[in-house]
């Protein structure tokens, strides 16, 4: 069974900017939009209790949180519902600092650049789930 079920990368308003997800047993008409939108509200809500979300469990997953305080880009990873606290916020936490290193504050004008930005940001994200004794490229293939 796989451990971690998908990872997204959502801009402040809720667009996705990466996404690797497992489609095994996916609902087809889950409403993605709709399920950020309430992670939002809670993060929101746990602002106004001077709290964070870091996780809910919906089902059989446990989704994990983490937000860029000044760009308020939202990490997510979705994972299976006994999978450690801290190796998620561990992986989380990896992937978020990733991200920031690669894409904000540069100015990637020409596609070919991105496309070889994100071709590298894959790669350390198969070292970033290696490093915690998942197989990136069992996951990564089932994307």
């Amino acid at each position: 069974m796989e451990q971690l079920k998908g990872i997204y990368i959502l801009k402040n308003n809720n667009d996705v900017v990466y996404n690797s997800e497992v489609l095994i047993n996916l609902k087809r008409n889950f409403n993605y939009n709709l399920f950020f939108d309430i992670l939002e509200s809670f993060d929101l809500l746990a602002d106004e209790m001077d709290s964070k979300v870091k996780q809910i469990t919906i089902d059989d997953s446990k989704y994990f949180f983490s937000k860029d305080p000044l760009k308020k880009t939202k990490f997510i990873i979705k994972t299976i519902q006994d999978f450690s606290d801290d190796k998620a916020n561990a992986i989380l936490k990896d992937i978020e600092n990733l991200y920031i290193n690669k894409f904000l504050g540069k100015s990637h004008k020409s596609k070919y650049n991105k496309a070889k930005i994100l071709e590298s940001f894959n790669k350390e994200i198969r070292n970033i789930l290696s490093e915690y004794v998942i197989d990136p490229v069992d996951f990564l293939e089932k994307l």
